[in-house]
């Protein structure tokens, strides 16, 4: 073993602690960018925070809405039914009811039309019987004329 020099020591010890100083620096910015990574990640947390703070507002606000949907929903069936049942009475009402005053309502001018066809038809009986009464009576007048002319 061949011996070492002090100033070859020293120049060793020297470029050991010059190695160490590196290694500190570099170590001190890893450090650094570890901070200033870890305070970024705190940022985006905080952020992160928020928006899950605002968004279970907005599902709070959601729901409530659903709810009022739900019973909006609720009157609206009920009332859909009360119509449809109101409906079928109307129809029945309509069937069993006004289409048969209507027929009713029907059948009497049916027998009506029927009468003033047969009045017309005597009036106008009447009116050939009145026409021919009075030629017969022209020409008795006209006879009774001529005679006393004769």
């Amino acid at each position: 073993m061949a011996k070492i020099a002090d100033n070859e020591k020293l120049d060793l010890i020297l470029s050991a602690i010059t190695d160490l100083k590196t290694d500190v620096t570099e170590l001190k910015c890893d450090v650094t960018e570890l901070k200033s990574g870890f305070t970024e990640l705190k940022s985006e947390v905080n952020e992160l925070k928020s928006n899950v703070f605002r968004l279970e507002s907005n599902v709070s606000v959601l729901n409530d809405n659903v709810f009022e949907i739900d019973q909006s929903l609720c009157t609206l069936q009920t009332d859909v039914k009360t119509l449809s049942r109101d409906v079928t009475l109307l129809k029945m009402t309509l069937e069993n009811e006004t289409n048969r005053n209507i027929q009713i309502v029907a059948e009497g001018h049916l027998d009506l039309y029927r009468k003033m066809i047969q009045a017309t038809s005597t009036a106008q009986n009447a009116e050939s019987l009145i026409e021919m009464h009075s030629i017969r009576l022209n020409r008795h007048d006209n006879e009774i004329a001529a005679l006393k002319l004769a």
